[in-house]
């Protein structure tokens, strides 16, 4: 094994500068990727949850202000009805019992 003395102060600062590189600079790169995948995806998961909030936030304005929103979602959700009236309820998904 050749002694980074031997070979010179240019060589021995180029050994150096590699090895510097190999210790310090690619251990960092693959933090830096992997670091910047997390970020991509929290920012996508960030951009998610905020649609999210605002398409609630535009249903709760709606409820609040809107009368007649607020009848039609006490009526087809929970199944509210009013004084002397008939609510049929159909379901979309009905299975036949399996036999066995």
């Amino acid at each position: 094994m050749v002694s980074l003395f031997r070979l010179g102060a240019p060589m021995a600062l180029v050994a150096a500068s590699i090895l510097a590189y190999c210790l310090l600079v690619c251990p960092m790169r693959l933090q830096y990727t992997q670091l910047s995948r997390q970020r991509a995806a929290a920012k996508s998961r960030c951009d998610d949850l905020r649609k999210v909030t605002q398409e609630n936030h535009a249903y709760i304005s709606c409820f609040s202000r809107q009368t007649n929103f607020r009848q039609h979602v006490l009526r087809e959700r929970l199944g509210y009805a009013e004084t002397d009236e008939v609510i049929y309820i159909f379901e979309d998904n009905y299975e036949q019992p399996r036999k066995k």
